[in-house]
């Protein structure tokens, strides 16, 4: 589930890809908020992840947002469901559109992610993570608005809470 305000007159691919995001930039003062479920089974603990993210664009070519993750999962004994909150995240991005009047596209970003859920509990793996990234993408118009891109990037990890014993 997706909302938008002050949705741009621009035609634009859809702004989630396969859960990752796109360089594309919204307008001026526009939020977004989404709301998506996803199941993810593991080999040794499945879960149900409900993330809640929300989109603010500063300006026509920056943008933060902020991602709090719901999360339930059957504990390792298999005899009960854990739920609670996950872990929060901040992000920002830095967009440049249409580079020197082509179709090519730039954005660099970075994501700080903090352990707020339940360590104890397994809703979190208890580390902090840095993860910057760079977005580089070509829009071909004559192919109904398709884009190609790359996202490369890079995370850091520090661990800040663990299990215990």
């Amino acid at each position: 589930m997706v909302f938008a305000v002050n949705a741009s007159a621009q035609e634009q691919p859809i702004q989630e890809v396969l859960q990752t995001g796109l360089v594309y930039p919204k307008e001026h003062g526009e939020v977004q908020c989404s709301f998506t479920s996803r199941w993810c089974k593991g080999t040794a603990h499945p879960s149900l992840h409900t993330p809640l993210n929300v989109e603010y664009d500063i300006t026509d070519r920056r943008q933060i947002e902020i991602d709090w993750n719901a999360m339930g999962r059957p504990t390792e004994t298999g005899a009960a469901t854990t739920r609670g909150r996950g872990d929060l995240s901040f992000g920002t991005q830095y967009c440049l559109m249409n580079i020197r009047r082509s179709d090519f596209h730039s954005g660099v970003r970075f994501e700080f992610r903090l352990p707020t859920g339940s360590v104890e509990k397994e809703l979190s793996e208890g580390f902090i993570e840095y993860e910057p990234y760079h977005i580089v993408a070509r829009d071909f118009p004559k192919l109904n608005i398709t884009q190609v891109y790359l996202q490369v990037g890079v995370g850091f990890v520090k661990w800040l809470r663990r299990r215990r014993p």
